[in-house]
């Protein structure tokens, strides 16, 4: 009967404390959050992208003044915040914006900084790689100019052939990028019409600097009359192609 008597108390005294802790503000309880990140494999220097975030808040309190942090010589996060209840999954986007920096690969460590039961807490970092590519264009597109094709001569004959002339920008404050590589394409394969050279390494651009002059060569055989796209796409030193550093021209071959 003693032990009996004695084991009233406890249980009794068991059962308070689990309603005091069932009942207890959700203020008080702590927040324990996780997330994964998702991040391009490149992007152009000076442009921005959306990164996007899955978090899931394991604990039974709130977290309170949610935001992604990121640490990285050639990035940076736009700041925003929010707050996750107990138990919630959330996904969100931010904006990650390239720096004006050299082209290379670089780290980018990310965590998640919250407030939680009065304290600031960190998540365990997640570190991504990012290649920055060069900020370039194609500027001064035109065909070639004689007393008969004023506007450009973009129609040839059988037999036939006529110039394509460009030149390249660099959109960098202060970058000088070299290795840069101009390839030329035609998406439809016509027979006997060929482009000449097919490639034209890019020389050293500085910062807002324009090149000199570059030519393609387009000739003609027996092709069958028709208009032709012709496709110059700018790459890196190993073989990136450079969104944005794109054009497109038509050539017209006539009977």
């Amino acid at each position: 009967m003693g032990l009996k008597w004695l084991l009233i108390p406890v249980l009794a005294l068991a059962v308070v404390a689990g309603m005091l802790y069932i009942h207890q503000p959700s203020n008080s309880l702590p927040a324990e959050l996780t997330f994964k990140v998702e991040v391009p494999d490149h992007l152009v220097a000076g442009e921005a992208a959306d990164v996007k975030v899955y978090v899931v808040n394991h604990g039974r309190g709130e977290a309170r003044d949610v935001k992604l942090i990121a640490k990285s010589e050639g990035f940076k996060v736009e700041e925003k915040t929010f707050s996750l209840r107990g138990g919630e999954e959330r996904v969100f986007r931010v904006r990650l914006e390239a720096l004006d920096v050299q082209d290379l690969t670089y780290n980018i460590t990310f965590r998640l900084q919250y407030s939680t039961s009065g304290e600031q807490k960190y998540t365990e970092p997640i570190v991504k790689q990012i290649r920055i590519l060069p900020a370039v264009e194609i500027v001064d597109v035109h065909w070639e100019t004689d007393l008969f094709n004023l506007f450009g001569k973009s129609t040839i004959g059988r037999g036939d052939q006529t110039t394509l002339y460009f030149r390249v920008k660099s959109l960098s404050e202060k970058i000088i990028y070299s290795g840069i590589v101009a390839r030329v394409t035609m998406p439809i394969k016509a027979p006997e019409l060929k482009i000449s050279p097919q490639e034209i390494p890019i020389e050293d651009l500085g910062p807002k600097g324009k090149t000199s002059e570059y030519q393609f060569k387009v000739i003609s055989g027996e092709t069958p009359p028709g208009q032709y796209p012709i496709v110059i796409q700018l790459y890196t030193e190993d073989g990136i192609a450079i969104p944005g550093a794109k054009e497109t021209v038509r050539v017209t071959v006539s009977p």
